[in-house]
């Protein structure tokens, strides 16, 4: 991607975010702080987005609004934002036991946009392994620019996956008899 075409990417999504502020009057999450967070904060950071998972209080994302008009057209039960061992999530396929992750160019570094992402955004991707990791679910993750510009390949990962998941459950339950 031409640096001109990277630069136009990241203005539109950061002028969306300030304009999704003002309409919410909401002040950026990091407005006013600097310096490394006290594991207290950090902890009461968790425990307020567990509160409002739980209580639906939040707003899909553009991409999450994309992937879900892709479940609901295919109906593919799913549950969206979901806590799991104390960790959220986009997407779960109930009838699958996939989960499906849209992970934002900027917030989660995608290397073709960000090859050298700053510290907070690799402590980011590690956050991502650690839920890879404790999920005990398949997991698909999906870039934005993907979403956004390359969908098809998104639906071939998700149906081939699927497909892939239906074999096994229909084979697994023909030996069980």
């Amino acid at each position: 991607m031409s640096p001109e075409k990277k630069r136009k990417h990241f203005n539109n999504i950061i002028t969306k975010t300030a304009k999704t502020r003002r309409i919410n009057k909401t002040p950026s999450w990091n407005s006013g702080k600097t310096g490394i967070y006290s594991q207290e904060t950090i902890e009461k950071i968790r425990n307020s987005t567990l509160k409002q998972m739980q209580s639906k209080n939040f707003r899909k994302t553009n991409i999450e609004k994309i992937m879900e008009r892709f479940l609901i057209h295919n109906d593919i039960n799913y549950r969206y934002s979901f806590i799991l061992k104390q960790r959220q999530y986009d997407f779960l396929l109930l009838d699958y036991n996939v989960i499906v992750e849209c992970d934002g160019d900027y917030w989660h570094a995608n290397p073709k946009f960000f090859p050298i992402p700053q510290d907070w955004q690799v402590i980011r991707q590690e956050t991502d392994l650690i839920k890879n990791e404790i999920a005990g679910y398949v997991i698909l993750r999906f870039w934005e620019d993907d979403i956004l510009n390359n969908f098809q390949t998104v639906e071939s990962a998700i149906y081939d996956l699927l497909a892939k998941t239906k074999l096994e459950t229909v084979s697994g339950n023909a030996e069980k008899q």
